[in-house]
């Protein structure tokens, strides 16, 4: 009879939290495609003079849109098999806050920046800074929650009930 590897038999893994996490992470990769193309597509437009739309968008698309959507997405799927034992973020529940609050934040600020009355209006100078606020709140939360999930990494509440200890006998 073929054993399971320890770490499938430890209480630690949780196959409903890592479907959970790739999902998440999944969606991260998603939306950074769709930004990169669109990113893509307006620097294009703008570059034969065919669109004339403040750099700001073009440069938000591909480096909050596509660069950060995808590091987001790559680092939860990749940092918790790697470093941590327990095979989950720290909360799943601040990852998907996280999804929400950086794609409003970015499509708020790529919409309140194209407005041609965002310098004669307050109201959207302040939906501009919520946005804003909403997309740094959101790289906050994932400092947070990475640095969460790492720290608990090798401790001894991670470890596998049924690990042995250092230079015990096998």
């Amino acid at each position: 009879m073929v054993r399971p590897a320890a770490w499938a038999r430890s209480t630690l893994y949780d196959q409903a939290q890592v479907d959970a996490l790739n999902r998440i992470a999944f969606r991260f990769v998603r939306c950074a495609l769709v930004y990169f193309a669109l990113g893509v597509t307006l620097g294009g437009l703008m570059f034969l003079g065919l669109v004339s739309l403040p750099a700001f968008l073009h440069v938000h698309l591909n480096l909050f849109g596509f660069v950060l959507m995808l590091v987001f997405g790559m680092v939860f799927k990749l940092v918790p098999p790697m470093f941590v034992r327990r095979q989950g973020l720290y909360s799943l529940g601040m990852a998907r806050a996280q999804f929400w609050l950086a794609n409003l934040g970015l499509i708020g600020m790529l919409v309140t920046y194209a407005l041609p009355v965002r310098q004669e209006s307050r109201a959207v100078w302040a939906a501009a800074g919520a946005s804003a606020l909403a997309a740094v709140a959101a790289c906050y939360l994932f400092v947070i929650n990475v640095y969460l999930t790492l720290r608990g990494a090798g401790g001894p509440e991670t470890a596998p009930a049924d690990a042995a200890a250092p230079g015990a006998p096998s």
